[in-house]
């Protein structure tokens, strides 16, 4: 770790690994990958990381049926009665008629009174002024989602308590599927929309709007810095920053999830570092500490470094660091490679006792392990 501080800033963390694995510095932006990889992939996949855990909630939205409306066969537009108005949200949600066994999606929006469907009127009967609904099956989740905890996911408050919708496997998904609606008992993930937000259906398809709370395992954003042009000067004993020029701190993320860590260059790197938490940001050209400069004055522009700490606790940071060394002494055909996996997982060990096991049993596995999956 650094001179004055537990965590382990990026950037430290890829001096020091570099230097630990004899890393070319031509090969720097390789190991900046891997640091990547196991911060953002690797370790979350190990456990159901207590850390990880946050909340979040969906609102559904009550199925339309105001008025009737009609179709030709073989044919995409669907007119209304005039008591019906039909509005753009309506795009991409569903569609049944009565009389009609398929579940149609809305394709696009012509008037408050016609839609156009997808795929085109199935069977060999008009639909004449017939009843209809148009409801909303499927719905965004926190862009930062990842998975659901085993046993936990989607709820609903019944009694005081807490009524879990189970994840449904694929197959009994496309055996048990109906267009329709009703109170949800299941979900499937079916994937993303434009955003990249994954999105969740519930089966049955809601009938009518309410909340639906839902715990999840975040994603991990890469971890960012910056060192764009120069620092100005730092007095001694003082929490004020300016920058020569703009510091390009669009380059890292500052939002209040983030805390990032500034350090000047020539007062340590690695090991040596100095790091000194960042309150806030001015523009872009100076920032404030949450800790006094305790060096001595900076009176000259120097090279400095912002860089933000690993959003997991600091007894994992060294597991992030073992683990790139690790790959990258075996890339190398270092026989210390096998020390460095070892200490790796050792880390992972002691760190599960505290932040998954000490709080329940969990074991990861998917659908495909249920015994009555595959029939």
């Amino acid at each position: 770790m650094s001179k004055n501080i537990t965590e382990i800033p990026y950037t430290e963390m890829v001096e020091r690994g570099m230097s630990i694995a004899r890393v070319n510095p031509n090969a720097i932006e390789r190991f900046r990958g891997l640091i990547q990889d196991i911060y953002t992939r690797d370790i979350p996949m190990k456990h159901d990381w207590q850390f990880l855990f946050v909340s979040s909630a969906i609102t559904t939205i009550a199925e339309f049926k105001t008025g009737n409306a009609s179709a030709t066969t073989d044919s995409a537009i669907v007119t209304f009665s005039s008591d019906a108005t039909i509005t753009s949200d309506m795009v991409g949600r569903k569609i049944k008629f009565s009389g009609n066994d398929v579940v149609y999606k809305v394709d696009s929006f012509i008037s408050a009174q016609s839609i156009q469907i997808l795929p085109p009127l199935n069977g060999a009967t008009n639909l004449t002024s017939v009843s209809y609904s148009i409801f909303q099956p499927t719905y965004a989740l926190a862009p930062n989602f990842d998975r659901f905890p085993k046993g936990g996911g989607l709820y609903r408050w019944s009694g005081n308590e807490k009524e879990i919708l189970p994840e449904e496997p694929y197959q009994e998904y496309t055996e048990n599927y109906s267009g329709s609606l009703s109170i949800p008992e299941k979900v499937i993930l079916v994937g993303m929309d434009t955003a990249g937000n994954p999105l969740l259906e519930l089966r049955p398809a809601p009938k009518d709007a309410r909340v639906y709370s839902y715990d999840y395992l975040k994603r991990l954003p890469p971890m960012m810095e910056t060192t764009a042009n120069l620092v100005r000067g730092v007095s001694a004993q003082t929490t004020a920053v300016s920058f020569i020029g703009t510091a390009q701190f669009s380059e890292i993320n500052t939002d209040s999830a983030t805390i990032n860590y500034f350090r000047v260059d020539v007062l340590g790197k690695g090991q040596d570092s100095q790091w000194y938490p960042v309150l806030g940001y001015t523009g872009n050209s100076a920032l404030t500490l949450r800790s006094v400069f305790a060096n001595s004055a900076i009176t000259s522009s120097a090279n400095y470094t912002i860089t933000e700490i690993p959003k997991m606790p600091s007894m994992l940071h060294t597991a992030i660091l073992y683990g790139a060394v690790a790959e990258t002494m075996m890339d190398q055909g270092d026989e210390k490679a096998a020390v460095f996996y070892a200490k790796y997982a050792q880390v992972l060990s002691d760190a599960k006792r505290i932040y998954v096991t000490r709080v329940y049993v969990q074991d990861i596995h998917g659908i495909q392990e249920e015994w009555d999956y595959r029939r």
